[in-house]
């Protein structure tokens, strides 16, 4: 009996889509004289993340490649932007799964807890080491890259 090693099957790898079509940003910003282009162009990139509760969990490095700026910078700016309050952070990051968990501020009179809540979706569980994924539910939500 004579014992073959079969052939090598090739995996053809798809490139992911981006379905991302349109992003909501604050609207603080369109009139805050304090951002400059770069702070908006990151607040753009990091928004056209979020989910529908205004979470996300896009690295600095997604962020820094899609603005073409290195993460260092992308970094520098993302704290001037926590700074103005256009953000905060509800969760740390876990290194080569997932950014920090952070949620975009619309109104700054609600707590993450309502807004979260009044989004209709379900709120992430921070200590889960896995990466928090929205309802199924919603076909048009794209999970983020990191």
């Amino acid at each position: 009996m004579e014992f073959k090693i079969p052939k090598k099957h090739r995996v053809k790898q798809k490139d992911a889509v981006d379905r991302r079509q349109f992003i909501i940003l604050p609207i603080r910003a369109a009139s805050d004289k304090r951002l400059t282009a770069s702070q908006w162009r990151i607040l753009a990139a990091l928004c056209s993340f979020i989910h529908k509760n205004g979470v996300t969990w896009v690295s600095l490095t997604t962020i820094g490649r899609m603005v073409n700026v290195s993460e260092q910078r992308a970094s520098v700016v993302m704290r001037k932007l926590k700074q103005y309050g256009y953000f905060e952070v509800i969760g740390k990051r876990r290194p080569g799964i997932r950014g920090d968990i952070r949620r975009v501020i619309f109104d700054a009179n609600l707590s993450a807890e309502d807004a979260i809540s009044i989004s209709g979706e379900s709120v992430p569980n921070l200590d889960d080491p896995m990466i928090w994924v929205p309802d199924d539910s919603d076909e048009n939500t794209t999970a983020p890259q990191n």
